[in-house]
């Protein structure tokens, strides 16, 4: 733990010429290892999230032991749930019509439709995370890239495992 700590330590150090060293403090090993995890949580993790203080919540409002366990993974998956309901309601108001009218528009039959228009929105929401990631001042490059790989290497394994199987 000390080593993988230091190492970041001067790889960031080394590659930004600045460093937070409150962000290097908040991990698993030091908020449990804390007399209070939940005051070391609020006092050292505070800044790790821009909108909702996870941390906070996991260590401090979602109780102890096994009971913290069970209600962070229901709380993921309600999460989840509603994330996926609002995306899909999303594209069945919005993408569906917009492509069905640009493609009468420009005559093309819905199976050249699907494989162009809706990929080129499909990918559109990634270009446009990455360019607003990279546009970060710390640690901006990194998510963008990483967020693009991810993305494709989903793709990958996932969807085309799952086309191969259904055609095979």
């Amino acid at each position: 733990q000390l080593f993988y700590t230091s190492f970041c330590y001067f790889f960031v150090l080394h590659r930004q010429k600045t460093i937070n060293i409150i962000s290097l403090m908040c991990d698993a090993a030091s908020i449990t290892a804390a007399h209070d995890p939940c005051q070391y949580a609020k006092d050292h993790c505070g800044d790790e999230f821009e909108v909702v203080p996870f941390i906070d919540y996991y260590y401090c409002n979602f109780g102890e032991g096994p009971l913290r366990i069970v209600i962070t993974i229901v709380f993921a998956i309600v999460f989840v749930a509603v994330v996926f309901n609002f995306l899909g309601s999303t594209a069945d108001t919005y993408l569906g019509p917009t492509l069905e009218a640009i493609s009468k528009e420009l005559k093309l039959s819905d199976a050249i439709a699907g494989v162009t228009l809706l990929a080129l929105a499909n990918g559109a929401s990634d270009v446009i995370s990455g360019i607003v990631a990279g546009g970060k001042a710390s640690g901006g490059f990194d998510i963008a890239v990483g967020g693009l790989f991810g993305a494709c290497l989903f793709t990958i394994t996932c969807v085309l495992a799952n086309c191969i199987m259904g055609a095979g």
